[in-house]
Order: structure tokens, then C-alpha cells, then sequence
């Protein structure tokens, strides 16, 4: 059994997706999935508190790995990830380049869930606040 919230929904989705029937999990929870990666990051931004405590934290999670990061030639922009003010901020500074992606969007739509849903193959109860 697989258990995801926020990004660990997209997440394990995801991962569902790609696994398909080789998973071997047998079902699996999706809470407060955002789907679309690009929508939920642009989006986010009209929930101030929530997105300026997210940020906060991937940033706190920075600071205590900061070394891992440092030196190495994918392209990390640590200190504009540690000035970020929102997660897409964030994401353009850190998640961006540790995936290989140039944009944003790439990342985006690379990471989010949405486009190969259709293939998870176990049952998922999703779990979405209206």
C-alpha cells in the first residue's frame, strides 16, 4: 500500500504510471494531488501562507544538505533557492536542474502526474479538497 500528500501524491502517481503493472504495490492513496505541476506551482502563489511555509521548509531541507548541492556542475542556483519567496522560485533554482531540464516547464511537465495517469493499473483512492 503507497500513501501520497500534496507532491507525494504527484509523486507516487506518477511513479504508478510509469511501474504500471510491474508495481508491487497493490493499491494505493492519493491526498491533495495538484496533477498538473506547472498549474499547482503558478497557482500556489494565491495561497500565500501555505506557499511561503513550503518554501520555508524546502529551504530549511537546503540549508542542512546545502553541501550536497554545492560544486556540482548540474547547474544548482543555491542562493537563489535559499532567496526564493515561493516554490516555483524554488523549483527554477533547484528541482529545475536536478532533473536536466531547461525551463520550468519541462520540469513541470516532466515531474507532474497528469499525462500518464491512464496507466496506473492498481486502484487508487484519490482524496481532493473541493
Amino acid at each position: 500500500m503507497g500513501v501520497g500528500w500534496g507532491y507525494g501524491a504527484n509523486m507516487l502517481t506518477k511513479y504508478l504510471g510509469e511501474a504500471s503493472e510491474t508495481t508491487p504495490l497493490m493499491a494505493a492513496v492519493s491526498i491533495g494531488n495538484p496533477f498538473d505541476l506547472d498549474e499547482a506551482t503558478r497557482s500556489l502563489s494565491h495561497y500565500s501562507v501555505l506557499d511561503r511555509k513550503l518554501v520555508e521548509g524546502m529551504k530549511d531541507i537546503l540549508r542542512r544538505n546545502k553541501v550536497i548541492f554545492q560544486g556540482r556542475k548540474k547547474g544548482f542556483d543555491i542562493s537563489r533557492a535559499l532567496s526564493a519567496t515561493s516554490v516555483r522560485e524554488f523549483e527554477m533554482a533547484i528541482s529545475r536542474a536536478a532533473h536536466g531540464c531547461d525551463t520550468i516547464e519541462n520540469f513541470c511537465a516532466k515531474s507532474s502526474c497528469r499525462e500518464i495517469i491512464e496507466r496506473v493499473k492498481i486502484p487508487v483512492l484519490f482524496i481532493q479538497a473541493s
